[in-house]
């Protein structure tokens, strides 16, 4: 049985159990998410599913976040339908982040929301102002392990993006990319660049 059909044969019992969990403040529930994030027990797939359910932006049906999932600024997170978010992500939404239906996210992938400035040239650095960049990640598309997807990025619809690459701009439908950074090796019905 796949996921979606789990998920569909128990939709009213997870929703249920979301319901319940929401009762709890969403600074305890992303604590307890945060207790719960290591593991690949069905009851921690569940109870990881719910609590983001409850604190994110949105949540869709059938999303699966795996073991070492580390979420940033939730509540700037939307996540479509049937989506997968792989072991060890890495994903900060400080300047919003939108992932379509039918995603697939890797191993080790990390989203990355926001660019650091330099301008103050009083302070290093690290503690000059930092400037949000919305990310849209579109429907049907996968993301390769290890791939970096830097602020501003737009991935449009059936896009793959080959594993440890860096999208560094923005990336249009119907193509695989791969490399540092990204770039279209192959329009995926077929046709060459």
């Amino acid at each position: 049985m796949s996921g979606r059909d789990k998920f569909k044969k128990n939709k009213k019992l997870i929703l249920f159990f979301c319901k319940l969990l929401s009762i709890f403040s969403k600074k305890f529930q992303y604590r307890l998410y945060n207790k719960f994030s290591n593991g690949e027990s069905n009851f921690k797939i569940l109870l990881r599913y719910c609590l983001l359910k409850n604190i994110c932006k949105q949540i869709g049906n059938n999303v699966y976040i795996g073991s070492g999932v580390t979420i940033k600024n939730y509540k700037n997170l939307s996540i479509g339908d049937n989506v997968s978010i792989h072991k060890n992500s890495y994903i900060d939404a400080l300047g919003e982040i939108v992932i379509g239906n039918n995603v697939s996210i890797a191993t080790d992938t990390k989203i990355i929301s926001f660019n650091h400035t330099w301008d103050d040239l009083s302070k290093p650095i690290k503690y000059n102002k930092l400037l949000p960049k919305k990310i849209l990640i579109d429907d049907d598309v996968w993301i390769g392990a290890g791939a970096v997807i830097l602020a501003g990025i737009k991935i449009e619809k059936r896009v793959v993006v080959g594993a440890l690459s860096v999208v560094t701009k923005c990336l249009e439908s119907d193509g695989v990319y791969v490399g540092i950074p990204a770039h279209l090796i192959k329009k995926i019905d077929g046709a060459k660049k």
